[in-house]
């Protein structure tokens, strides 16, 4: 499941996995077991899972070694059981992806002053931040506090200076420290203080640690943040480097910051006769994903022309890093349960519908996604080029975290997306007695929202989180083999029960668009595509009869200026957000295959 920052989840006390099945020592270099009933058993998802949560595969990263091991693991599984391939004669679908950044060799960072030229040394004195444009600038240095602009909070870093054209040099957090909760909260990350400083004409941005109260004097890491440039040079320098000229021009920065933190009043100044040249270069690392499809053809001439997919991602967060709940640390994230539970029940449920006793009326699309933690990247790819017509496509079902469910408790999400879910969730339940939590809501952080936002209904099952999730610590023996048996019966009758039904599902939509985790107070009300890599914001979905809906945006529009705001990413486009009351009227402006259009909206109330 992809990690949601902001997000808080309960714990639960972790366990040992059932004792007495037999074990598999050297699993890396094994195919997948052959059994010879096609009925689902502990013994089989507990195989699969131990495969593909094995040290060998090294966390599965999308991209990695791991991962095309994990892809060539399942592809064997689905001949085996003769699963046709599912994308025009091909298991793989493969797409390119930006897996991380890298600095090149063109980096530098000049100061020119009354005290003399100070070359500052990459990797020791500054590092660009991995959202940073690449080029070269050079304009007078001026200092903007915390590079905070508010209207709400009364306070204003750049209200004194004209940034244009210079090179802007703010504090890291805000006068509240780094506490996220405060009235501040809104306004730490680094990729507002970019957004903030290229909206007043800024030629680049400079950041650096306070003193207080972090003593600590060290450069930002340089990690991809899953989204477009910021649209401006951006660099983590140190602060021993500049405080000799907030000396010569004001006082130590030391007081200067006391005396924001006191008074919270945004403060700007030119530093005298300074300038800067500055060259970036950031280079993205492209690398290869594969999403693996196959398919189970109806045995019906013309329902088999309907489908449903049933998904799961395979990718987990290989070494840790980005994503991973264990900071600092370097070690294999095997994801057991996230995902190795979900892929193992798909893998089950294919072999199961693919006997002749079982095979299903309509088709049957299986779809092992990759890159879901990268920010939904392969289910992305599906929906965007589908092999099997979307139009015909009934239902999507996702299956993300199955292997530790506790207290019966099985949570359904999307059930507001047809009519006929809750019913037919219900029915199916007679038979198992669990307790489901039923959550309305299309969108979420799992690949079914890829298809959601697509107006086709989707189910998205999961059995809640514990304090192995993102960790090191997601292991094998851990899950709970018995009750995951039950959750993976429960979908496969589930897909039974919507097979037998001959008429298609009714869409509705259902739930929130933007995201809860957004700190804003008005909504455009629509679903913000969080895994293209375009210039602007690209609109996924649009609530009908919403703000957007009423401007007349539309689906794939891409929002490039939001009020006197450019959009160059989906940060740009929430730090727009914030700062706007219910009422508001804005123009925005996208582009529409190739031509700009503008719109005028009237901000309504986030609900």
């Amino acid at each position: 499941m992809t990690y949601i920052p902001n997000r808080c989840f309960g714990l639960f006390t972790f366990f040992i996995a059932l004792a007495g099945i037999i074990l598999v020592t050297s699993c890396a270099e094994k195919g997948p077991p052959a059994y010879d009933s096609p009925e689902i058993t502990v013994q089989e998802l507990q195989e699969h899972v131990k495969f593909l949560a094995s040290d060998e595969l090294k966390g599965r990263r999308t991209g990695s070694p791991g991962a095309n091991r994990a892809a060539e693991y399942l592809v064997q599984d689905f001949k085996e059981n003769k699963i046709l391939p599912g994308n025009h004669g091909d298991y793989y679908q493969r797409f390119d992806f930006i897996a991380g950044v890298e600095l090149g060799k063109n980096n530098l960072l000049k100061i020119s002053s009354t005290q003399g030229i100070h070359e500052l040394q990459p990797e020791k004195d500054f590092r660009p931040l991995g959202f940073s444009s690449s080029g070269k600038v050079s304009g007078k240095l001026v200092f903007a506090g915390y590079g905070i602009t508010s209207d709400s909070l009364n306070y204003d870093d750049y209200a004194n200076i004209d940034a244009k054209d210079k090179i802007v040099l703010v504090l890291r957090y805000g006068p509240e420290g780094d506490n996220p909760h405060g009235e501040f909260g809104g306004y730490l990350s680094l990729r507002y203080k970019a957004s903030n400083a290229k909206s007043h004409g800024a030629a680049a941005v400079i950041i650096i640690p306070g003193p207080e109260p972090y003593p600590e004097d060290e450069l930002i890491k340089l990690r991809y943040d899953q989204s477009a440039d910021a649209g401006i040079p951006a660099v983590s320098a140190r602060r021993a480097v500049f405080e000799p000229l907030f000396v010569a021009a004001r006082d130590s920065l030391r007081e200067i910051q006391a005396d924001i933190n006191l008074h919270k009043t945004g403060m700007g100044f030119e530093f005298p006769q300074t300038s800067v040249h500055l060259q970036t270069d950031v280079h993205y690392i492209h690398k290869m994903g594969r999403n693996v499809v196959g398919y189970i053809e109806g045995r019906d001439p013309t329902l088999k022309n309907q489908y449903i997919v049933i998904g799961a991602h395979y990718d987990h967060l290989g070494l840790g890093g980005e994503g991973s709940l264990a900071p600092g640390t370097t070690a294999i994230h095997n994801g057991a349960d996230d995902n190795a539970s979900g892929t193992t029940a798909l893998l089950e449920m294919a072999e199961y519908f693919a006997t002749d006793e079982n095979r299903p009326v309509h088709s049957l699309v299986f779809v092992a996604f990759s890159g879901e933690e990268n920010g939904l990247l392969g289910s992305s790819k599906y929906a965007d080029e589908p092999p099997f017509l979307l139009e015909q496509t009934l239902a999507m079902l996702n299956m993300d975290m199955l292997g530790r469910m506790e207290d019966s408790t099985l949570v359904i999400g999307g059930v507001g997306t047809s009519p006929a879910w809750d019913s037919l969730v219900t029915a199916i339940n007679n038979d198992f007695d669990l307790n489901l939590t039923k959550n309305q809501e299309g969108y979420g952080p799992s690949d079914h929202a890829s298809f959601y936002s697509q107006d086709l209904p989707v189910l998205f099952f999961f059995t809640g989180m514990h304090e192995d999730y993102h960790r090191p610590s997601d292991d094998w023996m851990k899950l709970r083999y018995a009750d995951y048996h039950v959750v993976t019966q429960f979908t496969t009758n589930l897909v039974d029960s919507l097979d037998d039904r001959h008429t298609p599902l009714e869409f509705t939509k259902a739930g929130d668009t933007e995201s809860r985790s957004m700190q804003f107070r008005v909504s455009l009300q629509i679903i913000p595509d969080y895994a293209s890599n375009v210039h602007g914001l690209r609109i996924d979905g649009i609530k009908d009869g919403g703000t957007a809906d009423k401007a007349g945006m539309q689906k794939g529009d891409i929002i490039v200026q939001f009020g006197d705001k450019e959009i160059n990413n989906i940060y740009d486009y929430t730090y727009a957000l914030q700062e706007f009351e219910p009422g508001a009227v804005v123009d925005i402006i996208a582009v529409r295959n190739g031509t700009e259009k503008r719109f005028t909206v009237e901000l309504e109330r986030r609900e």
